[in-house]
């Protein structure tokens, strides 16, 4: 739980993979102009029937798969999933989960993942990161921080485990800090931060067991629609 990962996908680092994979000659990239284009996750843990929605396309997902703005993800009875940020940030997620990836390589641009229903486990790795966590009930604004959220009908759990959390709606917003939790529903402001029992928690994420290999195979779309096989390298420590 208390690995930390990094990862990097820059457009430079795929454009080079592919004269490898793909053997296409720099003659016939420069003559196609058509640059691969990144995703803004991979998937490197998928357990049981997992989802991916990407416009009017329904895809079954795959360790290694390019997750891009917009994408919908679900995870069947008995599922669970893991992708990794751009950034190195690792995302968890449990069976019966919805979430949706408002996610944009754009730096400037607001970045947030959109939990329907479900469970979703996060470590964050940078404090500036941004990155906020929208539930039906209220919003996660993180800042580089592990944390956990729970949505249990129309109630959405909030427990973080490391770092602070600014956690807020509508009517009202609560700091919360490691080992405290909150709670949220519609028409009400978030509660009260409370101390969480941790000890006794079910951390369902550690079943989520990352790959030792530190090499995904993944695949790249260029502008046109063409996709391209490339190898992304990580460092666990």
């Amino acid at each position: 739980m208390q690995n930390k990962w990094t990862i990097g996908i820059s457009i430079m680092a795929l454009l080079l993979a592919l004269s490898g994979p793909v053997m296409v000659t720099k003659a016939e990239a420069a003559k196609k102009q058509t640059p691969a284009k990144a995703g803004v996750a991979t998937i490197v843990v998928k357990y049981g029937m997992v989802k991916v929605f990407r416009g009017k396309e329904t895809i079954k997902a795959k360790k290694g798969m390019q997750l891009f703005e917009g994408d919908k993800i679900t995870t069947g009875e008995g599922a669970r999933a893991a992708f990794i940020m751009q950034d190195g940030s690792m995302i968890k997620l449990y069976e019966n989960t919805d979430m949706q990836l408002n996610v944009s390589a754009k730096k400037k641009k607001k970045n947030r993942l959109k939990v329907l229903v479900g469970h979703l486990w996060a470590k964050i790795k940078k404090q500036d990161s941004g990155l906020e966590i929208e539930t039906p009930s209220a919003v996660a604004a993180i800042k580089g921080t592990e944390l956990e959220i729970s949505i249990n009908g129309k109630v959405v759990k909030l427990i973080v485990w490391d770092g602070l959390v600014d956690w807020f709606n509508d009517l009202g917003k609560k700091l919360v800090g490691a080992g405290n939790q909150s709670s949220a529903q519609p028409g009400q402001a978030p509660t009260d931060p409370t101390k969480a029992d941790l000890e006794n928690r079910d951390q369902w994420w550690d079943s989520v067991v990352e790959p030792a290999n530190k090499t995904l195979k993944t695949i790249v779309r260029d502008k046109d629609g063409k996709e391209h096989k490339v190898n992304i390298k990580y460092d666990k420590k």
